[in-house]
């Protein structure tokens, strides 16, 4: 199928079996449902895709210039790549075998990420707004771009990356199941009210910032000079670095493990 022109599709269910194309770049936004199981924006992206219902996507990839936007709830039919200047979910995300998710652009999910069966992994390449609650995969998360909680929030993985700040508006709590790695300050702005790891904790950002308590709960590493600003900051193995940084905790501290593992701290 291609489109010649902006095109609105209104309909109970729309289904499109193969791929969707266009030779000049055109919007599509259906009033229904829709089932994806080709390719959508082969050979010349789409301009936007914009979905007022629930969102089958089976066939691997939807390609577009601008927004991508799914309102209700979605599934993954494959391992899929969605690419967009912002990808946005409103409801859950979903797959009955696990799939991976790679986005190349900025993300928003306002729905749990993984609902029934976990997700494979997700990547963002750009920026993430998890406002659902939850993000459950079988193996990685690695949001690249600066990223915000909208609630208090519980990611499932392996391990779990954010390359850049990691901020909210309002106060929430941060609970990774699995091994975490933070490349960036964490409470940027206003600061989270709480964050457990109950992994392993790579902290690079410089600084870490919560109203309540912080738990690591397996060994940790700095990989910059460190503070961290918490009620009651807490490392349940050893705290490590390759090489010497200092660290300042604003607050009270529980070490549980060796302090300067391997090479000590400044």
């Amino acid at each position: 199928v291609t489109l010649g022109a902006d095109t609105t599709l209104t309909g109970s269910t729309v289904t499109f079996g193969g791929t969707l194309g266009n030779s000049t770049s055109q919007t599509l936004d259906i009033l229904g449902n829709a089932v994806f199981n080709g390719t959508v924006g082969a050979g010349t992206a789409l301009t936007s895709v914009t979905v007022s219902g629930t969102t089958a996507i089976n066939g691997g990839s939807v390609n577009t210039s601008g927004i991508q936007t799914y309102t209700g709830n979605a599934t993954l039919g494959a391992a899929t790549t969605l690419t967009g200047s912002t990808v946005t979910f409103g409801g859950t995300l979903g797959n009955s075998t696990s799939q991976t998710l790679a986005i190349t652009g900025n993300a928003v999910f306002n729905g749990t990420v993984g609902a029934g069966t976990a997700l494979t992994s997700v990547t963002v390449s750009g920026t993430t707004a998890i406002n659902g609650g939850s993000v459950n995969t079988s193996g990685i998360q690695t949001y690249t771009g600066n990223a915000t909680l909208g609630a208090d929030t519980t990611l499932t993985g392996s391990t779990v990356t954010f390359g850049g700040t990691l901020g909210n508006s309002t106060s929430q709590t941060l609970d990774i199941l699995g091994n975490a790695v933070f490349n960036g300050t964490v409470g940027a702005g206003t600061a989270l009210t709480s964050v457990t790891v109950s992994g392993t904790t790579a902290i690079n950002g410089g600084s870490v910032n919560t109203s309540g308590i912080q738990t690591y709960t397996g060994n940790a590493t700095l990989g910059a000079a460190t503070t961290l600003t918490g009620s009651t900051v807490t490392f349940g193995g050893t705290l490590g670095n390759s090489t010497s940084q200092t660290l300042a905790i604003t607050g009270n501290a529980v070490f549980n493990g060796t302090v300067g593992a391997g090479t000590a701290l400044t």
